[in-house]
């Protein structure tokens, strides 16, 4: 299974990614779903998903900045944009 964390300041968007998709038909498992991106940093090391899901715009870190973060800590990550 392929896990995934969601990440978007907009609560609505965020449930509506999560419960809409029937992503377990994809093999994609939802492992958790951030409103900020420092939280979403948090989690990121913490679960080490497969994917990450990211709003551009969002309070802390934006999802660039985010990005950027994690790849200069891990060097394995590949970014897509």
């Amino acid at each position: 299974m392929i896990h995934m964390i969601i990440a978007d300041d907009d609560r609505l968007i965020r449930e509506s990614l999560t419960q809409l998709i029937d992503w377990g038909s994809l093999g994609i498992e939802i492992i958790a779903s951030t409103e900020t991106g420092t939280k979403t940093l948090e989690q990121v090391f913490l679960l080490h998903p497969d994917i990450l899901l990211t709003d551009i715009e969002m309070p802390g870190i934006n999802g660039i900045d985010l990005l950027q973060e994690i790849k200069n800590m891990t060097a394995t990550v590949r970014l897509f944009f």
